[in-house]
């Protein structure tokens, strides 16, 4: 059990990183 929520919980870490990694590349990119 306690596996399958880190595992969850990793996963939605790294989901939420790449939103912020490509709204602030997309923000750059609009700047640019």
């Amino acid at each position: 059990m306690w596996a399958l929520k880190w595992s969850f919980f990793g996963l939605l870490a790294t989901a939420l990183f790449q939103l912020v990694v490509v709204v602030i590349s997309g923000s750059v990119a609009l700047f640019a």
